[in-house]
């Protein structure tokens, strides 16, 4: 059984988010949002049996939220598995 330890599933808001400007000035291109069918496949691809996907909050803010996380993992209980995260400036640790 193969399983992939830490993955961070990108939607459409994270790509443009200002904080990959310079990724997408580097490479000259724009990215499409991956997704959860994408991810799938590409697990399968690699012959993946399971993966953590993680939350991300940073200290701009959410990234990937712990809601976002839940949702991929309802919609692929036998494949997926979530890590939930903190915003890591709030006091009482402001999930999302």
């Amino acid at each position: 059984m193969i399983i992939d330890a830490w993955m961070q599933h990108f939607g459409e808001s994270q790509l443009i988010h200002p904080m990959f400007a310079s990724l997408r000035r580097w490479t000259r291109q724009s990215f499409a949002p991956v997704t959860p069918e994408m991810t799938i496949a590409a697990m399968d691809e690699g012959r993946v049996s399971m993966g953590l996907a993680a939350a991300w909050c940073g200290p701009e803010g959410w990234m990937i939220s712990n809601d976002e996380v839940a949702a991929l993992m309802q919609a692929y209980p036998n494949r997926i598995l979530g890590a939930a995260s903190r915003q890591p400036t709030s006091a009482d640790g402001g999930s999302a």
